[in-house]
């Protein structure tokens, strides 16, 4: 049982009337939408219960999660997962100012979705790369991603094989010295 979520599903189903649901009920988009809506008014009825507006500023911000859809992080495309914004209010001094993030800026480009999360900066564009083969690229970046792997596993397997070289000499030249003590 998970209370948070038959809370939201309760909720969920108060803020529709049967006849706003489609015949084949909602799809991801309107759901999200919905879900958006009742938690940016739960989210809003908190903050007014617990924040005085004439003592203290603040900023409601709302988004959504939006999960990443690739399979790997190193494919030409922005792999990541980030928050698009879907509100935000400002209030100072007692006065709330609603502001539009998503008209007000501009929609990152895809070489800026893939500086932001961490990748190489994007040489061609997939028009350009027209003449790659996509399992080949996937094959290829697997292939590295194992030779990682195995450089990192074969760089720890060295390190331990020498501590336990030098453990081993240390004890061999103990066993002769007791040796070379028990023959004298």
């Amino acid at each position: 049982m998970n209370p948070e979520f038959t809370l939201l599903e309760s909720r969920l189903l108060r803020a529709l009337t049967p006849d706003q649901v489609p015949a084949g009920g909602l799809d991801l988009v309107q759901t999200t939408k919905l879900c958006d809506g009742v938690i940016q008014e739960d989210f809003t009825e908190l903050v007014r219960a617990a924040v005085d507006p004439s003592k203290a500023d603040f900023a409601i911000l709302t988004g959504v999660q939006i999960h990443s859809y690739g399979h790997t992080l190193d494919e030409w495309h922005p792999n990541m997962e980030y928050i698009c914004p879907t509100s935000m209010t400002v209030v100072t001094n007692g006065q709330a100012q609603k502001i539009d993030l998503v008209a007000e800026t501009p929609a990152p480009t895809p070489r800026q979705l893939f500086a932001m999360r961490g990748g190489e900066e994007i040489l061609a564009t997939p028009t350009a790369l027209a003449g790659i083969d996509p399992q080949r690229a996937a094959e290829e970046a697997a292939a590295k991603r194992r030779a990682a792997e195995l450089a990192d596993e074969i760089a720890r397997l060295t390190a331990a094989t020498e501590r336990a070289s030098e453990s081993a000499a240390s004890a061999l030249n103990a066993l002769k010295s007791e040796l070379d003590s028990i023959k004298h």
